[in-house]
């Protein structure tokens, strides 16, 4: 595994108009996990990123890191890439 901070944000990311209230509620969630709890929303388990090669997958991946402060820890596989955005 590897782990890296990026500066990419959903700036740098062409499409993304119609998903970005929620992503941008994902985000909010990962900066500010307390304020969501205080509410009783619970976290959510993951968000899966799904089309063909070169689609944008890992940049999305590296925007919602970035706009979220976190570090974004890759795991590739021979058939499988996933993603995990660190707290």
């Amino acid at each position: 595994t590897k782990t890296t901070t990026h500066n990419t944000t959903f700036d740098d990311v062409a499409g993304i108009d119609p998903s970005l209230q929620e992503l941008t509620e994902v985000v909010n969630y990962i900066r500010e996990p307390a304020a969501f709890h205080s509410v009783g929303a619970h976290p959510p388990r993951g968000i899966l990123l799904y089309g063909r090669a070169g689609t944008g997958k890992t940049l999305l991946a590296r925007a919602i890191a970035g706009e979220a402060g976190r570090k974004l820890r890759g795991i590739g596989g021979a058939t499988v890439d996933s993603f995990a955005v660190c707290s």
